[in-house]
Formats: structure tokens, C-alpha cells, sequence
């Protein structure tokens, strides 16, 4: 899960130390996430309008609960930082899971291979639970 402040919570979230006006959170969100800096305060803004002490306080909290980047981090939007705790690829969970860049046959392509893969494992726990091995253990289990 979740390792700490000082590994980026797993997910490459710092705080920014280039775009910063308060405390550097919005500028580190908008790195991890890969959006301009300007649109997460704006919605940070929207959000203590809306809110009010709420967004204040958990602001505070952030930049209490978020470590500071150290190192350069190269070919990335807003701010060009990132700490030895994060991924050697630079990549953020956003990256990770929301990979638009790869071409559409590629990706399907990765799917069909996921999938397969997905296919396998679910046979191999089929045969293991299908197998006398698996009855002699749940037995074990009931005596």
C-alpha cells in the first residue's frame, strides 16, 4: 500500500518546489497529474469558495503531509523536479492508469495480451481447485 511522506506515498506526490505561491501543493498535484498549474488552483480556489475553513485546513494539512521534490525530474509538464523516491520512469499514477499516448491497435493489443494473461491464471485456479490436492487441504483444514 501506501509507503509515506518521504516516498511520495507511492503515487509521486510532492510538493513543487518551482510552482509555488503558498505551500507548493497545487504546483505538486498539478505534476502528478500532469495538468496545467493554473487549472488546479483554479479548481483549488473553486473549492475554498465552496467550502471555505474545509479547504483551508486540509490545504495546511497538505503541505504538512507532503514532502518536497529535490531532484530534477526531466520531460515533465509545469516543473522540471522530482526526488529519488519516485519511479525511475517518472511516471505518476495518472500516467499509469489513464496512458492515452499509445496508438489504439496497441492498445487493444495490450488488452487481448492482459486478458490472455488474466485467462491463464484464472485456468491454472481452476485446475488447482479441481484437484485432489485442494480437497485433501480443505479437509486438513476442517479437522
Amino acid at each position: 500500500m501506501l509507503k509515506g511522506k518521504h516516498n511520495g506515498y507511492d503515487i509521486n506526490l510532492y510538493r513543487s518546489p518551482d510552482n509555488n505561491w503558498i505551500g507548493g501543493v497545487c504546483g505538486g498535484i498539478a505534476e502528478n497529474i500532469n495538468w496545467p498549474v493554473w487549472l488546479v488552483r483554479l479548481v483549488a480556489l473553486m473549492l475554498f469558495s465552496v467550502t471555505g475553513i474545509l479547504a483551508i485546513i486540509a490545504y495546511i494539512i497538505a503541505v504538512f503531509l507532503l514532502e518536497k521534490r529535490e531532484v530534477p525530474l526531466p520531460g515533465r509538464m509545469g516543473s522540471t523536479t522530482r526526488t529519488q523516491g519516485s519511479s525511475p520512469s517518472g511516471h505518476t499514477l495518472k500516467d499509469t492508469v489513464f496512458s492515452y499516448k499509445a496508438e489504439p491497435g496497441s492498445q487493444a493489443r495490450d488488452l487481448n495480451k492482459r486478458m490472455q494473461q488474466l485467462d491463464q491464471r484464472l485456468q491454472q485456479m481452476e485446475t488447482y481447485v479441481t484437484s485432489r490436492k485442494y480437497q485433501f487441504d480443505q479437509e486438513l483444514k476442517r479437522s
